[in-house]
């Protein structure tokens, strides 16, 4: 079985709390941009990202017009979305679902 990873450094990411709605911000953001928001749960063949004891994942805009939306780390994630996140391979509708009472309500 794999095991956690701890980040221990941001990699000069920005850090938020999780909430929806700041997902949904960035999310929107990325997508204003011509990108496709994905959210990262796995991290160098481990199990699950963690920050400070915390479940986390890594939000990225792929295919931005011109990299315009940086990367930002969500910790405190709720487990049953994270663990949703994890089997899902990182949607956004995952976390509209959730959102929506489907996994477990609104943080």
């Amino acid at each position: 079985m794999l095991e956690p990873y701890e980040l221990r450094t941001t990699h000069g990411k920005e850090v938020k709390r999780f909430s929806v709605d700041a997902v949904e911000d960035w999310a929107r953001r990325c997508m204003d941009a011509g990108g496709d928001p994905r959210f990262r749960v796995r991290f160098k063949g481990k199990l699950g990202i963690y920050f400070h004891g915390s479940p986390a994942t890594i939000a990225y805009c792929y295919g931005d017009e011109g990299n315009r939306v940086d990367s930002v780390i969500f910790y405190g994630v709720p487990e049953d979305l994270w663990t949703e996140l994890y089997v899902s391979h990182d949607d956004l509708e995952v976390i509209r679902r959730w959102k929506g009472g489907g996994g477990g309500g609104r943080p």
